[in-house]
């Protein structure tokens, strides 16, 4: 079962340089942190997805749209696997921080 239900925290991430970039810093972020076998990034086609591995698959996808300095990426739809509803916040916390971390803005 799927729950449809918005992300607060993670509805606009803007960051500087190329997507491909972006994506593979958080990638090898991730690889170093507690959530290396659970969460990804991926870029498909104009598009970044977040996907959660365990216990069922969410993913969570946004939109991109390039400009003169980097990107703006703006949430676009999820699906949440109901297994994923009380973790989520905490997930939700670290991505931000990761991604500030790198430079990104996240709203």
């Amino acid at each position: 079962m799927l729950l449809e239900y918005r992300c607060i925290k993670l509805k606009i991430i803007k960051s500087q340089g190329e997507v491909k970039n972006f994506v593979t810093k958080m990638q090898r972020g991730l690889a170093k942190g507690k959530l290396a076998k659970i969460v990804s990034f991926q870029e498909e086609a104009d598009s970044i997805v977040v996907k959660f591995e365990r216990f069922g698959t969410s993913k969570i996808y946004y939109k991109v749209t390039k400009n003169e300095t980097g990107f703006v990426a703006n949430f676009l739809k999820e699906n949440i696997a109901f297994t994923h509803g009380m973790f989520r916040i905490e997930v939700e916390k670290e991505l931000v921080e990761m991604m500030r971390r790198f430079g990104a803005e996240v709203e």
